[in-house]
């Protein structure tokens, strides 16, 4: 299934499949069928082979995880937790942490569900969110099959995710008595053929938030898997309300 960003209008789709029949057992092997006229699924538009034959002895375990081509806006699904992943941020950068966002970067690692052999209900799924140092995703971000910082794209090869101008802005919010400009890396897991992609966003934190929770990764998992009273618990630690 592509991968979209609606609010920044770009997408990203899933590699076109290879050339070899789908179904383990085929008689030709594994090798690329070059002269072969292939079947794709019609369901799935993803998986091919080389007969009629072959895609019927594999519906049986195709389609256990085969779903019809949709789309899958992870810009979306990030808007949709943005208060969520901001106070993880404002977490993170607390001054008891003693880490700055010029520095470091809240990595959130997501899985696409589509290819999962059991449905789920959610494009996206949570695997956990980690502090990690900036020059690490400066390599990533330059060769990622998507790179976009906040609405605007970001030229490949040409420049840092956390350059002058973004220390400039960062000591100008804090300056003003907020924690500064953070990064935030979601890394969406689960691409074809073993791949992961990179969306980017900075987010300028102009509070210092109403208290600190240390199990904050805990905490925004609940949150995305609707764990009970857990946004009243939020409230009580921040101390306003939550999302509004």
């Amino acid at each position: 299934m592509p991968i979209l960003d609606s609010t920044v209008k770009f997408a990203v789709g899933d590699p076109k499949a290879e050339k070899v029949c789908a179904w383990p057992h085929c008689p030709a092997g594994s090798s690329k069928m070059r002269k072969t006229k292939m079947r794709v699924c019609s369901r799935c538009h993803f998986v091919r082979y080389c007969s009629k034959a072959c895609q019927s002895a594999d519906w049986p375990d195709h389609k256990v995880w085969c779903r019809p081509k949709a789309w899958y806006d992870i810009g979306a699904w990030i808007s949709s937790y943005e208060w969520l992943f901001k106070w993880a941020a404002e977490q993170v950068f607390n001054e008891l942490n003693g880490v700055s966002p010029t520095t470091h970067c809240l990595v959130v690692a997501v899985r696409r569900t589509d290819n999962l052999p059991k449905r789920m209900s959610v494009p996206f799924l949570l695997l956990g969110a980690r502090v990690e140092p900036i020059e690490e995703y400066d390599e990533s971000a330059r060769e990622a099959n998507l790179v976009r910082l906040g609405g605007t794209s970001a030229p490949r090869n040409t420049r840092p995710l956390y350059g002058d101008e973004e220390r400039a802005e960062s000591a100008e919010i804090r300056r003003l008595g907020g924690l500064g400009l953070v990064l935030m890396v979601f890394r969406c897991e689960g691409m074809p053929r073993g791949g992961s992609i990179f969306i980017f966003r900075r987010w300028a934190l102009h509070g210092v938030g109403g208290g600190y929770l240390a199990g904050w990764q805990s905490v925004v998992k609940d949150v995305v898997y609707g764990h009970p009273r857990i946004r009243e618990t939020l409230e009580a630690v921040s101390g306003d309300a939550i999302g509004e």
